[in-house]
């Protein structure tokens, strides 16, 4: 049984959608008319053309990612709205211009790819056959009069939509050709200075709004333990061990040997084993959270700390990071640094790291700032780049976006080249339709 991927989502509004359209538009002939594929040439080199269907698909897909983003696609004031506060370009201008971009590239993508002398293989359609094929048959029950009535609120057909797939395979084919799977062709210098000047590193002292209480023995001693087993470790090297009365040393529930020092305190290993923090009934580490006078104390503090190491002092700062930061095992993590960019920023877990990023723009290296987040107290300093961290196995955490954003520029780059070659037909524009009339495109 064949299932639509996971990724698709339900395709009844669309159905609807579709239904409406035929109504208001008073006629069944009305509404035949809107069904046909605009093949217009909209934008030529020439040799190659990019047809309004294509135009009208790429803006039924972006009006759907509006639409997950909870803009208001069907309203007209919508798209008439400035699309940031002050600005005297529209919603609807906007993604005209970004669509007009993107066949931009694909047209200048067709033209390498024929000039590289590629092709597509049978093994690709075949690919793009199964999947139109499952459409057809999940979305329209088989029907391809039924299943082209449904594209037509995107502006294409069941052909249109192949060929859409298959320049779609043409420009990840030219892409792959050119700099290799995930970038692999593409030198090492290339890389490094890519790296250099995309993303910045920073390490922290972390102040945090909330502490963690360690887990103790019965006199209010901190225990220590094994890691692997979870029994505490004591200090057999530098403790002595104490008899009770019937002359048998004194041992834990464990069957451990406890030792102690000559004022008969537990001593623990604190070499070999590590404090655990007291859990809640489901495992978790409990959080206490620091009084209001507390937490502006250790605000005042952290500010004193930055004024006492001053600016370009990496030393201090490291010093500062391994002897009073709360954020120890990041420290461990990641001795280099912590790298962010404005790539990975759809990575990002919290939004506080969109605020550290911002401060990063404007310091220069050994430049320090305090940022403030619901975890606590972050003072940053900027330190440069290590080279090779962004291929390096440790450090991939912050590096997801990498490859496939420098092949992209890579890409951009070579593309835009040939912009120049291109004509826009203003009158095959002013033809396609509004986007305010285009589906919302969530399946294709």
């Amino acid at each position: 049984m064949r299932t639509r991927s996971t990724k698709k989502m339900c395709f009844l509004p669309l159905v609807c959608g579709v239904l409406i359209l035929c109504l208001l538009g008073g006629s069944l002939m009305g509404c035949a008319d809107r069904q046909q594929v605009n093949t217009t040439a909209l934008l030529s080199d020439g040799k190659h053309e990019i047809p309004v269907w294509f135009y009208e698909f790429l803006l039924s897909r972006m009006k759907a990612e509006l639409a997950r983003q909870k803009y208001d696609v069907s309203s007209a004031t919508f798209w008439d709205s400035p699309i940031t506060e002050g600005s005297s370009v529209s919603w609807r201008e906007s993604c005209e211009n970004s669509v007009l971009d993107t066949l931009r590239m694909y047209l200048a993508a067709l033209v390498l790819f024929d000039e590289n002398g590629l092709k597509l293989t049978d093994e690709y359609y075949s690919s793009i056959d199964e999947d139109l094929d499952m459409y057809l048959d999940l979305d329209a029950d088989g029907s391809k009069s039924a299943f082209n009535e449904l594209l037509a609120a995107y502006g294409v057909s069941y052909d249109t939509l192949r060929q859409a797939y298959a320049d779609e395979y043409r420009v990840a084919l030219l892409q792959t050709y050119l700099y290799g799977k995930d970038g692999s062709l593409i030198g090492n210098n290339v890389k490094e200075e890519y790296f250099e000047e995309n993303y910045y590193c920073f390490r922290q002292v972390l102040f945090a709004k909330f502490y963690y209480e360690y887990k103790t023995d019965d006199f209010g001693n901190v225990i220590y333990y094994d890691t692997a087993s979870g029994k505490p470790v004591y200090d057999s090297k530098n403790g002595q061990v104490a008899y009770d009365a019937d002359g048998k040393e004194y041992k834990d529930s464990d069957g451990q040997t406890i030792y102690y020092d000559e004022d008969g305190k537990i001593l623990y290993d604190t070499a070999k084993g590590k404090p655990m923090y007291v859990t809640d009934e489901k495992g978790n580490a409990e959080q206490n959270a620091y009084l209001p006078g507390q937490l502006e104390e250790r605000k005042k503090k952290l500010e004193q700390l930055r004024m006492e190491i001053g600016l370009n002092d990496v030393q201090a700062f490291d010093r500062a990071v391994d002897e009073q930061s709360d954020d120890t095992d990041g420290a461990a993590l990641y001795p280099h640094g912590y790298y962010l960019s404005d790539i990975e920023e759809a990575n990002f877990s919290d939004a506080y790291l969109s605020q550290i990023l911002s401060e990063l723009k404007n310091m220069d290296i050994g430049d320090t700032a305090i940022v403030e987040s619901e975890y606590g107290y972050h003072l940053i300093m900027r330190y440069p780049t290590t080279e090779g961290d962004y291929k390096a196995d440790d450090y991939k955490v912050f590096f997801s976006s990498f490859n496939a954003s420098l092949v992209t520029q890579l890409f951009r780059d070579k593309c835009e080249k040939l912009f120049e070659t291109f004509t826009l037909s203003e009158e095959a524009k002013k033809g396609a339709k509004d986007i305010l009339e285009i589906g919302v495109n969530y399946n294709y």
